[in-house]
Order: C-alpha cells, then structure tokens, then sequence
C-alpha cells in the first residue's frame, strides 16, 4: 500500500461523500470556489493532487469541525504536503525568510541570543517546576517591530509574575516546529522537537505555560510527551488563580476571536472569555461567527499570503467594527495579521487588535497596588 493510500485511510478521507457540508465552512470557499470537498472528489476520482489547493488549504479544521464523516481533511493535507514539500517554497510568505530561520534552529549548533528581551520589572528564575515556553516571539519582533509581538511575551511574564510565579525561561530552546510541520517539513519539526525534548529532559521542569497556541497544541499533539509535563496555556492558569488577580477598570468594548488552534485543536474557547468577563467594565461582544465556527484568520504556517487571506482578514475587522472598539485574538499570528492587512490595504485601522495576554495585562493592578490591595 502506497503512502497515499495510508494517509487516505487514516484520515477517513475516503469516506467523504460530498455532501458539502464542508464547502460552507471552508474560508476559501468564499474566494475561489475551492473546497475540501472538490479536492477530495478529484483525488478519489482522477487520482490526482491538486497542487495549488493543496498550498492554500489552512488547515483551519473548520471543515473537519462539520464533517459528518469524521474526515481528517487537516490531517489529509499535513501527509500530502510531506510528499510535495520542496513546492512549498513557491508559496512561503515574507520571501521564506522565517521558515529559513526555523531550519537554521534544527541545524546543528545555532547560537541564540533569546533572552535579550527580559526587562528588570520581569522576575524569571533559571530552575523551578514552571517553564515560560517563549517560542518565535524574539524573531517576529524583530520582522514584525511595527506592531511589538515581544509585548505579548513580557506582558505573559508580568502576569505569571503578578500571580506569585517566577517561571523558568530557556536561553537555548529553539521553534516548537509548528510551521514546518505544517508545511511538510517533517524531518526539520523532528529535529526542532528533538532538541527542545532534551532540554526538557535535563531540566526537570513539571509544568510548561504558553501564551502561543500553536506551540501549545504542537507541544500537545505532536510531540509525544506523555505524562511526563503538563501542558497548559497562560490563560488556563490565570483562569485557576482568580483569587490572586487584582484588576482595575478597563471600559473597553471588545470582541474576541478564536483561533484556530486555540479553539478548533484545543478547545479553550470559555477560559478566554471569562477572563475577559472578569475585567470590571470592559464590555464583551460576540462576533457573528464565534467558538467552533469562528473564521480563520486566513494564513497559515507563513504560507499563502494572497489576495484571499486580506479579504478574510478585512472580513473579520469589519464584523469586529460593527459591534466593538477593539478585536482580542489568542494567537500571536492572528495579531500580526490582522495588522499587517489593515496597513497594506487600508493604511488606517479598521479595529484595534490586540492580543489577550496584553489586554489581561493591561487590565492588573501594578504589584505595588496588588500587595496594597
């Protein structure tokens, strides 16, 4: 049996009997017409991958979240992609530079400077159970200083602060591998998770808390760790220590939207919005489509940057305009999307956006304040 018949019979693919209900939920859909449901038709019929879908795809898992059938259609997409991976490079955005940098980590020695972005007000520790998993966010600040990605990660720390922790943070830990694996690079994620399992393995470390679901769910799914740490996102642990959290008032009217891995591949779609509750004023907003048929933030992995994915960006900000001042979203890339879109095409905000870590944090009192309160 061939890989291709593998994949198919794991993913349940061949059980797709084009009902179409996954053709409604795809963002694509609404652009070109492309589907899951198209693409597994000519697969099955004409024995033939359609190359161009097969780099567009989002693997948002909005279709598999529908299918009636249980089909794996994310999944599907993830093993083809192995089997294509040197065409990936044709739709890599940002001219692959950052898929070059995760390599570049998977790479024999690559010497880091990941700590630099620590400020004095930040407590970490260099042992402990706790470990603040900081991913990509040094590499996208740099790429991406318009729009400081690294507030997200300071702001991650001040509140772990800000509930009585000093997590450990690693200067040598390299990409979760997210991407790559996503993309098709099967062998340079193995590397990546290789070596971030050995600094695990070596530190002790009982507890990992991320602020990136991408890396969460990779940690999760995808890297077979068994029971050995626990695997939690920020959010899930401020949401245990309410008790601790002193807010002040924020009368902010909001919408959030659920990303694709913090939601659809985790689940966490309640823990967000009760600490979003929580803040004394601050004003919550449901977008029309919210939780498990939320709208991808239209690109995926750094791949498929293209008309498509601006329109289903600007969709998004508009809907959030229409009901609140500003749009939280869980995931750093939402953000950095989101953002990018409004200044290419509108050169003026649509919305705010702003990620939740930093809305929580700017919604704390100060230590000083805490203690006193």
């Amino acid at each position: 049996m061939s890989e291709l018949d593998d994949a198919i019979k794991d993913t349940n693919v061949s059980l797709c009997y084009a009902c179409g209900k996954c053709t409604v939920a795809c963002p694509l859909t609404h652009h070109d017409g492309s589907s899951p449901r198209k693409f597994v038709e000519n697969l099955l019929t004409n024995n033939d991958v359609d190359k161009v879908e097969l780099w567009d795809c989002l693997t948002c898992s909005a279709c598999a979240e529908i299918c009636p059938m249980s089909v794996k259609f994310p999944e599907f997409i993830r093993l083809l992609r192995s089997e294509f991976k040197t065409e990936a490079s044709a739709k890599c955005a940002h001219a692959g530079i950052l898929h070059s940098l995760m390599r570049r980590m998977a790479d024999g020695d690559f010497e880091q400077k990941r700590l630099e972005w620590l400020t004095p007000d930040l407590e970490t520790a260099d042992e402990g159970d706790t470990l603040f998993f900081v991913g990509c966010a040094p590499y996208y600040d740099t790429y991406f200083d318009s729009w400081k990605p690294l507030d997200i990660t300071r702001s991650a720390v001040k509140l772990l602060n800000h509930i009585g922790i000093k997590p450990v943070v690693m200067k040598d830990e390299v990409c979760c591998g997210h991407d790559l694996l996503w993309s098709g690079d099967r062998e340079s994620f193995e590397a990546l998770a290789k070596k971030n399992k050995k600094l695990l393995e070596d530190s002790g470390i009982k507890r990992i808390v991320f602020s990136c679901p991408e890396c969460l769910s990779t940690f999760k799914n995808d890297y077979d760790l068994g029971n050995k740490v626990e695997l939690v996102h920020l959010t899930e642990v401020l949401s245990e220590n309410m008790d601790k959290i002193r807010f002040k008032e924020n009368k902010e009217k909001v919408s959030y939207h659920d990303s694709c891995r913090m939601g659809r591949f985790l689940g966490l779609y309640d823990v967000p919005r009760k600490l979003l509750e929580a803040i004394p004023g601050l004003e919550l907003n449901e977008l029309p489509h919210s939780r498990s048929r939320s709208e991808c933030c239209g690109t995926s992995n750094w791949m498929s940057c293209d008309w498509k994915s601006k329109e289903t960006q600007l969709g998004i900000l508009r809907n959030a305009k229409k009901v609140s001042e500003k749009l939280v979203t869980a995931c750093p890339k939402c953000f950095i999307h989101f953002n990018c879109t409004m200044d290419e095409k509108e050169k003026n905000p649509v919305v705010d956006v702003e990620d939740i870590i930093v809305t929580i944090a700017n919604s704390v009192q100060d230590s000083k304040n805490s203690k006193e309160g």
